[in-house]
């Protein structure tokens, strides 16, 4: 039997059990169980708009406010976070004691299941709830449990052609626990790894981009632009470079490798024209524990903007 079918108890006599001196108005009888079914074909969800839902236990009674809502006389609840679960339900605020619905009171009136949709309200106000019992329930007696429909909490499989985020910009569309691999997932985890392994600021972190904020040249006999302390390794290293006035350039990674210490001349000494773009790729092959570093500098103080990544491949 589903779980929310109504219990019609429809008058009938059963031969052998039943005294065969009892006489039964046959028209009474008829009417009486016809209403019964007429009630029962007539069963549906209940009344699917309430004004605010609860979010938290609350005393069922006076005009106070939920969810931010001051209530008023008449205004229709959701309530589904008390303490006593079997206190769950739909009600009528009031004044005073607070009732269930009319729609919401009885057992078979909740027999087809509640939906209900929120008008109002700070954290509810928008949303979809249903009763999200499993089994029969006896109002009054049994814990009433409501899920959001809109939550995208699920326990299965979830299978769709496609996945739409409706969350504002600068919110994670998309949050997954699990390191293992997804494929084809434009997230924030790529190959089991989260972007946290890739970019950092100006730091230490090995195999990390470093220093990816654009910064002035303010020195003309150097300054570190990025540096790594790294593993042994293979990096790239990307310098870009933008001129913004007339300027000699000078571009040095500096690193330690198998054969010991070493200086690589990027951009030598040399003149670079206003609005001058640069890309510079660099590839080497680090020591164990040690720290490349990434120097440059102008002879015109802030004329270039520079900034430069390491990162491990």
């Amino acid at each position: 039997m589903p779980a929310f079918t109504a219990v019609l108890n429809l008058l009938k006599k059963v031969v052998g059990v039943d005294p065969t001196t009892d006489t039964f108005n046959i028209q009474t009888m008829l009417n009486d169980n016809w209403d019964k079914i007429d009630a029962a074909m007539a069963l549906q969800a209940v009344d699917g708009d309430v004004r605010v839902a609860t979010t938290a236990n609350i005393t069922l009674s006076g005009l106070q406010t939920v969810d931010g809502v001051v209530l008023a006389a008449g205004d229709r609840v959701l309530v589904k976070n008390q303490t006593t679960g079997s206190q769950n339900g739909i009600y009528v605020a009031a004044s005073g004691a607070w009732a269930r619905a009319a729609d919401a009171d009885t057992t078979a009136k909740v027999a087809a299941g509640i939906s209900v949709f929120v008008r109002d309200g700070a954290a509810g106000g928008g949303k979809t709830f249903v009763m999200s019992n499993t089994t029969s329930v006896t109002l009054g007696t049994t814990a009433i449990t409501f899920a959001d429909i809109a939550s995208g909490t699920f326990a299965g499989t979830v299978t769709a052609s496609r996945f739409v985020s409706n969350v504002p910009p600068g919110t994670a569309p998309l949050v997954i626990a699990s390191p293992t691999l997804v494929e084809n997932l434009n997230a924030k985890m790529v190959g089991g790894f989260t972007a946290d392994n890739f970019i950092q600021t100006i730091g230490t972190k090995a195999g990390k981009l470093t220093s990816v904020t654009e910064i002035p040249i303010s020195s003309s006999t150097g300054m570190t632009i990025a540096s790594a302390s790294v593993s042994l390794g293979n990096y790239q290293i990307l310098i870009y470079m933008r001129v913004t006035a007339v300027t000699n350039i000078n571009v040095t990674v500096q690193y330690t490798d198998a054969t010991g210490a070493q200086t690589l001349v990027v951009a030598a000494p040399q003149g670079a024209a206003v609005q001058s773009y640069t890309l510079l790729p660099v590839f080497i092959a680090a020591a164990p524990n040690s720290t490349i570093l990434v120097n440059a500098s102008s002879s015109v103080a802030n004329a270039v903007k520079i900034s430069a990544s390491i990162v491990g491949v």
